[in-house]
């Protein structure tokens, strides 16, 4: 059967609108989804109806279209939602900055308290290292000291900071 008749189309999408509906809906379970297969069925029915040959008759075929529809709209609903948790797994979580910027406040605030309870040359050697940013050939000839005795500094005062703070190596 061929649908070239607008009049066709009409008859039957008034015959057997409501059975495909209750296919969808049965299948998907929500009145929205399921108007809007059947919207999707009729709409390509009619895009096609001058190519479309029907040879099992219209309501085998649209009975059988509904029920692909509604599977095909609950495999991508499906793939949508597994995909969407492994993103969700893959994404980091969420950061709370008001509390990491708590946590780095009280972090630096005991760093410079370690910091300033080192012997005077040491804590003037990490210092120059770590907020000025001067690596060791530079501290040794503003402090006059080798670099060797500015290495020692640095290793020494990282060692106080690891064992005050609890980190391992």
């Amino acid at each position: 059967m061929r649908l070239i008749d607008e009049s066709v189309f009409e008859r039957i999408f008034l015959e057997h609108w409501e059975r495909m509906y209750n296919i969808c809906f049965h299948f998907v379970g929500d009145t929205a989804v399921a108007e809007e297969l059947v919207q999707d069925i009729f709409r390509s029915l009619w895009e096609r109806r001058d190519n479309l040959l029907i040879e099992t008759g219209v309501e085998n075929y649209l009975v059988r279209a509904a029920r692909l529809k509604a599977f095909e709209y609950l495999r991508n609903t499906a793939m949508e939602a597994r995909n969407l948790r492994e993103i969700s797994f893959a994404a980091p979580a969420p950061e709370n900055h008001t509390e990491n910027l708590v946590y780095y406040n009280a972090l630096t605030e005991q760093v410079g308290r370690i910091v300033g309870a080192l012997p005077e040359q040491c804590q003037k050697v990490f210092r120059m290292s770590r907020e000025n940013g001067m690596n060791n050939k530079q501290i040794a000839h503003s402090l006059a000291i080798s670099e060797k005795t500015v290495e020692n500094q640095i290793t020494k005062a990282l060692r106080v900071l690891r064992l005050h703070l609890g980190v391992d190596r």
